[in-house]
């Protein structure tokens, strides 16, 4: 191993996204005097990343441009009227740039901060309208990111941890990269 070194490259990866009940009325602004919202269960997502790695011995810094498409399926019950009740799927694209440290002490050890710019939040009713419904997520959070990643030759394998701190939105919400 040298002592300093230096990677770019690309990868893809899927999200898993959990989303509970409770967290709906955490993360929205809906009108609950109108309507109900519940999760019709926890997604997969795609991502495509731009990865670089510095690394002076077994420190490493891996700075990253992530591109990010979640979907995320809801069933809403209008109180007023039960024949307009719908399932729809949330549409999110958004923009990571986590900035991990870790330590490579066989398998890479990291941990940093991470940065999302929400570029379309849209919510598809079962017609295909799309709706700007849920408008009070932040444009630009900061949350945390911690994991382990292998190196096989030309290929990696990480496994990551984010959580989303509760000064970033209403409430703490977490999910699995």
């Amino acid at each position: 191993m040298s002592l300093i070194g230096l990677k770019f490259g690309f990868l893809t990866g899927i999200n898993y996204n959990l989303v509970k009940n409770e967290d709906i009325d955490k993360m929205t602004d809906y009108n609950t005097a109108l309507y109900d919202l519940t999760s019709t269960g926890n997604t997969y997502g795609a991502r495509i990343d731009f990865k670089s790695e510095i690394r002076i011995w077994r420190l490493l810094l891996h700075p990253e441009l992530v591109l990010n498409f979640n979907e995320v399926g809801y069933h809403i019950i209008d109180k007023h009227n039960a024949s307009k009740d719908m399932d729809a799927k949330q549409w999110l694209l958004y923009l990571d740039a986590p900035v991990l440290i870790g330590i490579k002490v066989g398998p890479r050890l990291m941990a940093g901060p991470v940065w999302h710019y929400h570029l379309t939040n849209l919510l598809v009713d079962q017609g295909d309208n799309k709706t700007e419904f849920f408008g009070n997520l932040k444009k630009l959070t900061i949350g945390l990111q911690a994991g382990i990643g292998f190196d096989f030759d030309n290929m990696a394998l990480d496994v990551r941890y984010e959580s989303n701190g509760r000064f970033l939105q209403k409430e703490s919400v977490s999910r699995v990269c």
